[in-house]
């Protein structure tokens, strides 16, 4: 599908302008993960939340209606193996950062093999976490352990 100058896709329509800004997406079974990742956001005017679910077939159903740029999510538990990939494909502008206490070489190696652009282990402060998802909604890969 082509666009002539002035017209935009739904996707890019939902983007946030700002290049250094990010729409945030958490995946995680634990709502206090979901607590503290909407918090550390909330105090960032570059960073927007856009919602939390615990599963990934709930995962899958948000991004295809929101489009977020950043997918936070952790690394157990939510079988990112089999939705990863799926996301990397049918929204390759959509980064996904893993935030885990899962911090062994195989593990992280395992993750960015599935296609994610960031790996921040456990614990990490709440700036560290948002800097990060900056970083990779800007394009940059990240690594903090």
């Amino acid at each position: 599908m082509s666009q002539t100058s002035g017209e935009q896709t739904a996707c890019e329509s939902r983007r946030r302008t700002d290049p250094w800004g990010a729409r945030v997406l958490i995946v995680d079974s634990s709502p206090c993960i979901w607590e503290f990742l909407e918090h550390a956001l909330a105090k960032e005017p570059r960073a927007e939340f856009i919602g939390s679910v615990s599963t990934a077939e709930g995962a899958l159903e948000l991004v295809k209606a929101t489009e977020p740029d950043v997918i936070v999510t952790a690394i157990a538990g939510l079988a990112i193996h089999t939705w990863v990939p799926l996301i990397r494909r049918g929204y390759p502008a959509t980064r996904v950062l893993v935030f885990s206490g899962h911090c062994g070489t195989r593990m992280i190696k395992y993750a960015f093999d599935l296609g994610v652009s960031g790996y921040v282990a456990k614990p990490a402060t709440s700036e560290t976490i948002v800097d990060a998802v900056l970083a990779v909604a800007a394009g940059e890969t990240v690594l903090l352990r």
